[in-house]
């Protein structure tokens, strides 16, 4: 991780700053209303690579949508314009191979690249390790994440808890309407089914892959900006929380807020680390670390990171 800080950021967090390296820290959200609505709490990712788009900085983002025949899947997706940045706004909880998708941008591309923590690493691993990526990162945008779901977990929502045939969905939304939002399934004959988030994630969570529980990286230590809900203030539970690390990182986010197309203002460091999410992270994987260690099963190899 120290090596890979370097590389990102030419520097490294102080001993015991479990939140990594950053330079700030940010509540905010898109002052874009429909952006907003459409995104997971503040619409930040959605409108910081729209404003990107707009003022040139960047040829193409990779994010994350859906298969087409099979719209329950999550899949890579390059888009080239504002709209096709909007059209893939919001998380989805299944995995997607995000970073194979770097095979499929123009040499030379200047490319905003959105991530979980553990695609970040591995973006960071390639340069660290000198491999010639093609496409120009311009900026690397990560997510905050628990954990990941299988495919299994979503067809298992469908079927089972909505009792809805895989070949009648078609389309899946995993945090839509008023935050913290609903997962919702609409069928081909326009029906709709759906379920609040805060419930809905309880049967996912049984579908939790095993290097989802031996991660030790909740708020995308690696990436220039990491962005996710910031659960711990109930005034802002539906603003996007921010963490500025790299100088590029921060330059941008101050950037869309001097443009006035974001809101932000400054937190405090206890206000992300209040968070659930970072909490069951690194304090409970921290003790199934512990535990896989002590057995000899496979385990990532965090440096510095103590788990006793």
């Amino acid at each position: 991780m120290g090596r890979m800080e370097q590389v990102a950021f030419n520097n490294k967090r102080g001993s015991g700053e479990e939140l990594g390296f950053f330079r700030s820290l940010w509540a905010g959200y898109s002052r874009d209303q429909a952006v907003r609505e459409a995104g997971t709490s503040g619409g930040l990712v959605t409108q910081l690579i729209t404003d990107m788009m707009e003022n040139g900085e960047i040829d193409a983002a990779l994010v994350t949508g859906f298969c087409e025949n099979h719209p329950w899947r999550a899949r890579p997706v390059v888009v080239h314009t504002p709209a096709g940045v909007r059209a893939h706004a919001q998380s989805k909880y299944t995995m997607s191979a995000q970073n194979a998708a770097l095979r499929d941008l123009g040499k030379k591309e200047r490319v905003a690249l959105v991530g979980l923590p553990c695609q970040i690493a591995g973006l960071r691993k390639a340069q660290a390790g000198g491999w010639g990526l093609e496409p120009d990162i311009v900026l690397a945008i990560g997510l905050f994440c628990l954990s990941n779901f299988l495919p299994e977990g979503t067809e298992y929502m469908i079927r089972e808890v909505f009792g809805v045939n895989l070949e009648d969905v078609e389309r899946v939304a995993y945090r839509e309407g008023e935050f913290p939002g609903s997962i919702v399934v609409e069928s081909k004959d326009g029906s709709r089914k759906s379920l609040p988030y805060p419930e809905a994630k309880q049967h996912l969570r049984p579908f939790r892959p095993y290097r989802c529980m031996v991660c030790y990286d909740w708020s995308s230590e690696l990436a220039d900006v990491s962005v996710g809900d910031l659960w711990s203030d109930p005034e802002r539970e539906a603003h996007s929380c921010a963490v500025a690390r790299s100088r590029r990182g921060e330059e941008i986010l101050l950037s869309a807020g001097s443009a006035e197309t974001i809101h932000l203002e400054r937190i405090q460091a206890h206000l992300v680390t209040d968070n659930p999410g970072f909490r069951y992270k690194k304090r409970g994987n921290a003790a199934f670390i512990r535990h896989v260690r002590q057995h000899g099963l496979p385990c990532p190899d965090y440096p510095g990171v103590t788990c006793s």
